[in-house]
């Protein structure tokens, strides 16, 4: 986790983080590395 004030100032604007940044952060615990596309149930 982070300090409150490390996460208040994050909040304070708009803030991009790549993926591996999300992951050290701790807003996520994994990356996917691709995306599953949905069954449309058409062949």
């Amino acid at each position: 986790g982070q300090s409150l004030k490390k996460v208040e100032d994050a909040l304070e604007r708009d803030n991009f983080m790549t993926p591996e940044e999300a992951k050290d952060w701790g807003l996520i615990d994994e990356i996917a590395e691709r995306r599953t596309e949905p069954d449309s149930g058409k062949n």
